[in-house]
């Protein structure tokens, strides 16, 4: 044997002596969740959230829907000056198709709309990634 093959005999034991490789451990953390696809709920407006205006204009109004299922869902639209620049307003009773994604908010499953139908008006609010088609205040 020469010195060559006593070398690569050495490095071979050294690395077999080490043991399989070791993998890192996991931080505990479930992986992100995957985008799901958009679904579409058709039911009624139990409810509109009672927000003051000041607080609408930060944040999304949301809605109270009874799904044709019989599920109450809440529905995650837009701030409420999109809304309004929009011309739309939803009351109790009224019969609405929206299609978009669920998503987990605080703990809480919530739909959040891409686009939301009254009679034949459609208003589209979210692109098919949920990025918001209004411009930021």
């Amino acid at each position: 044997m020469t010195p060559r093959h006593y070398l690569t005999l050495g490095f071979a034991l050294a690395v077999w002596a080490c043991g399989p490789p070791v993998m890192p451990p996991t931080s505990g953390h479930a992986p992100p969740e995957t985008a799901r696809a958009p679904a579409t709920l058709d039911g009624e407006v139990l409810g509109v959230d009672g927000k003051s205006p000041e607080t609408q204009l930060a944040q999304s109004v949301r809605l109270r829907l009874r799904t044709d299922e019989g599920a109450d869902v809440d529905v995650l639209l837009a701030p409420a000056w999109v809304l309004d620049e929009k011309g739309l307003r939803f009351t109790p009773k009224e019969r609405v198709k929206v299609t978009g994604t669920k998503r987990t908010e605080g703990g809480k499953e919530v739909f959040e709309a891409q686009s939301v139908k009254r009679g034949s008006d459609v208003l589209d609010l979210r692109d098919s990634a949920g990025k918001p088609l209004w411009d930021a205040r």
